[in-house]
């Protein structure tokens, strides 16, 4: 039972263990794509107050990573969305190591 308690105690006190998707409306447009690496920022207007609780004090940068194909294909619709002037939105699931909050989903609407 000791153990059990430990291991609850434990996952409670770890910061954004219990961290929630977050959903971003389909109403802003992206201004600029700056790629770096492995990683992609996107700036967008109107500017978003996520609950990521992410280190970063910008709120209208959002990042996406290239570590897989999905990170690929959710660039590939930033940049066809920046590009016709589509208004999108976003689903962000955590913060990275840079403290940006991370896209896990791009809306486009057209």
């Amino acid at each position: 039972m000791k153990k059990i308690s430990t291991t609850v105690l434990f996952w409670l006190m770890c910061p954004g263990v219990f961290a929630a998707s977050e959903q971003v409306p389909i109403n802003r447009t992206i201004d600029s794509i700056n790629t770096y690496g492995n990683i992609a920022f996107l700036r967008f207007t109107p500017a978003f107050e996520n609950t990521q609780g992410c280190v970063t004090t910008d709120k209208n940068v959002f990042e996406i990573s290239f570590d897989s194909n999905k990170g690929k294909e959710m660039y590939s619709a930033a940049l066809v969305a920046a590009a016709g002037n589509k208004q999108v939105g976003f689903g962000l699931g955590g913060c990275s190591s840079s403290g940006n909050p991370v896209i896990y989903r791009i809306d486009v609407k057209f």
